[in-house]
């Protein structure tokens, strides 16, 4: 995508980038030459033609204006942010030392899966801001616009780019800085991203910054795309298991009042990880913080429960903490997680005591928390106060499901080859639905099909 910028070797250019970025006029001349208006836009076919390294993705791109806010409200967000674990874009810090930074600002917008616009005073004096404006509402990512020391109104009113539409110099009376067509883009651009519902420091924050940050982080939170987890080479019937889960434990639980705590139990093999997984992916998105602790009861063996819980405050607040023992390792997953909105996912408990070091969290934790258990024995779940209707009992494989896994195990392909209909049969009635055995005798048949001819 090319980005639809204004004449970078321009001289009033020159002065943007400098205060935008801190580089020296020698430098931005030496990157951007004294080459015609047309040379030097930014075009995604000439950029991957050069010696330029792939682009950094990006979560979160910051458009701010320099001189008002890099030192503070844009700087203590992007601190933030990069607290939170997210890969965040602000100039100062990615463009040091670039030799090619208009195509390094155009990839991190393109890459971003959401965009902060900090509105402030000078913001409409930058065609620099302008057009990072316009680029990120081309991306389709998310825009959250945030009003620091400006009113949504005045960005509306038609008077807002006013330092932009004067003359080039006093002399020069016959042409304007800009041409219409560029002015009326930008005036579009603030107008359609100004009547987005944002942050006000002036409204309900009354000034206070740091509850404004505390309120744009959540936000960010919300919507930053968040990695989805492995879950099976061949989901097959997993959208059955889910619905299943959510129709006879979930929506039971969903208007409780308290921490919701739900249960998967069943024989190991049968599908308690895949299933949770799938649930992670799918739900973790409507929490602020979020965490799936794979292999309890191998890691609880080979290292301690407290270095687990380590890995939970780590996982949850990207806090990495000294934790010596189990019981202070509780006392901290309380207090850094006191009023969070969680959801956290143990997988394969097999012991009354890891629950110990983790299930009193939810004294803690919002009410509208889930924490989720896989676990083979259903009674360490009722033990540790886990109702019998919040866990949910799995079982195998539909006969389809079951021929669909291990035929794409056995012969890649959901269907048995010609001649080996009776095999396969033989092998289904064995497993009885079982994924993992339907996964292990299928591998094992891949490739030897020629034995059984």
């Amino acid at each position: 995508m090319a980005c639809p910028t204004p004449a970078y070797s321009s001289p009033q250019m020159h002065s943007e980038i400098e205060m935008e970025m801190g580089m020296g006029r020698s430098e931005i001349e030496m990157e951007m030459g004294r080459s015609s208006p047309a040379a030097t836009r930014i075009d995604s076919s000439s950029a991957s033609s050069s010696n330029v390294a792939d682009p950094m993705v990006y979560d979160v791109f910051i458009n701010h204006r320099g001189p008002d806010t890099k030192k503070t409200f844009a700087g203590h967000l992007y601190s933030r942010l990069r607290a939170h674990g997210f890969r965040a874009f602000l100039d100062q810090h990615e463009l040091e030392g670039s030799l090619n930074f208009p195509f390094q600002i155009e990839s991190a917008i393109r890459t971003a899966s959401v965009h902060v616009a900090i509105f402030s005073p000078t913001y409409t004096d930058s065609p620099w801001c302008l057009e990072e404006l316009i680029s990120m509402q081309e991306s389709g990512a998310p825009i959250i616009p945030i009003f620091y020391k400006v009113k949504p109104a005045e960005l509306r009113h038609g008077d807002a780019l006013h330092k932009l539409k004067m003359k080039k110099n006093k002399t020069d009376v016959t042409q304007p800085r800009y041409d219409s067509a560029t002015i009326e883009n930008w005036r579009n651009a603030l107008y359609s991203v100004a009547e987005i519902s944002g942050f006000d420091l002036d409204g309900v924050f009354n000034r206070d910054k740091n509850r404004m940050l505390d309120k744009v982080i959540e936000c960010v939170l919300k919507r930053v795309k968040k990695t989805k987890l492995h879950v099976a080479k061949y989901p097959t019937g997993l959208d059955e298991k889910v619905k299943a889960f959510e129709t006879t434990v979930l929506k039971r639980h969903q208007y409780s009042e308290k921490v919701q705590v739900l249960g998967i139990a069943g024989l190991g093999g049968m599908g308690k990880t895949t299933l949770a997984l799938e649930l992670f992916n799918r739900m973790s998105s409507k929490y602020n913080k979020s965490y799936f602790l794979a292999d309890v009861r191998e890691n609880a063996r080979s290292s301690s429960l407290h270095s687990l819980q380590g890995k939970v405050l780590r996982g949850l607040t990207q806090l990495d903490m000294n934790i010596d023992h189990i019981h202070e390792g509780t006392g901290m997953l309380k207090r850094y997680l006191q009023s969070s909105h969680v959801l956290l996912i143990l997988d394969d408990i097999d012991d009354g005591d890891q629950l110990d070091a983790f299930l009193p969290i939810k004294d803690a934790i919002r009410s509208d928390s889930l924490i989720l258990i896989t676990c083979r024995d259903r009674d360490i779940l009722r033990k540790s106060g886990v109702e019998d209707a919040s866990i949910y009992k799995i079982t195998g494989l539909s006969p389809q499901h079951s021929r669909y896994l291990f035929c794409f195990y056995a012969f890649s392909q959901p269907y048995p080859l010609r001649g080996f209909e009776d095999l396969v049969d033989k092998f289904l009635m064995a497993c009885k639905g079982l994924p993992l055995y339907l996964k292990v005798f299928g591998a094992l048949l891949l490739g030897k099909n020629d034995k059984f001819c």
